[in-house]
């Protein structure tokens, strides 16, 4: 949670809607996130299954959930350019991206993303400074949670232009 956001403490009695703290940076993590944990009786428990039956329903009585949350289908966790397809080690460590590539590199675009389902289309698209220089479209064949995808260009043999290349990555399902 944001570095000195918490507004309870242990023992608090919490009603729905009250704040607890704000969505941030602690300073010990990579991206904003929040850790939650449920317990009854001192024993954890998981609020979307709390009899201990796991059935993915997010609908009562299976979730203590009073309103279902609206969790994103899938998603970009992250995009970047290097001069190769980056480790999956580093993709998740969050160190894939380069800060700068040297003129003779081959240029590559990534994402890193969630929720992956067959029929999903990832688009990757490279666009030079005055000209787009690559795009691929690759359909997804089958459900993933984490998926990577990919690609580029070798440096041609007169060398890059000089000028701004930026990257666009889309993931489309139904159209959407």
């Amino acid at each position: 949670m944001r570095e000195g956001s918490v507004s309870v403490i242990v023992g608090d009695l919490m009603e729905p809607s009250d704040v607890l703290g704000k969505v941030g940076l602690s300073g010990r993590t990579q991206f904003p996130h929040v850790h939650i944990s449920v317990r009854q009786g001192g024993q954890l428990v998981d609020p979307f299954a709390p009899d201990g039956v796991i059935n993915c329903s997010t609908l009562a009585p299976y979730t203590l959930w009073a309103v279902p949350i609206d969790t994103p289908a899938g998603g970009l966790l992250s995009t970047g350019f290097s001069d190769s397809v980056p480790d999956y080690a580093d993709l998740k460590a969050g160190t894939a991206a380069a800060d700068a590539l040297r003129p003779d590199a081959p240029v590559f675009l990534w994402a890193f993303a969630f929720g992956a389902q067959p029929g999903d289309v990832v688009t990757l698209t490279i666009d030079g400074p005055d000209r787009p220089i690559f795009e691929i479209e690759d359909v997804l064949d089958r459900q993933q949670a984490l998926f990577v995808r990919a690609g580029g260009l070798n440096r041609p043999n007169q060398g890059w232009e000089t000028g701004t290349y930026t990257g666009h990555v889309m993931h489309h399902r139904d159209g959407g």
